[in-house]
């Protein structure tokens, strides 16, 4: 749930995981790629978010920065999320 407020502040990377991780569906989501815990350097599996966050880095959709990090209490912009919904459906 978002305030008011929060409605009017930018979206983090947090934020587009959480909001568009309950969007689709499970068989888009299946894992690819072999991302073990603690591979994301900023962020475990046990984290809040962690695991929403490491079946996109296995699924292909996220891939971090050039480090690997999420960096999920950045802002996203746009073009970033309008990438994430391509490679979601399969466009790219």
């Amino acid at each position: 749930e978002y305030s008011a407020a929060g409605l009017n502040r930018q979206a983090t990377r947090f934020d587009m995981v959480a909001i568009l991780d309950k969007a689709i569906p499970a068989g888009r989501m299946t894992a690819e790629r072999a991302v073990p815990d603690g591979a994301i350097p900023d962020l475990d599996e046990g984290d809040a978010y962690g695991e929403a966050v490491y079946r996109w880095y296995r699924a292909g959709i996220v891939t971090g920065d050039q480090s690997g990090r999420f960096n999920g209490a950045s802002s996203i912009p746009r073009a970033e999320t309008a990438v994430i919904l391509c490679q979601i459906n399969q466009l790219v």
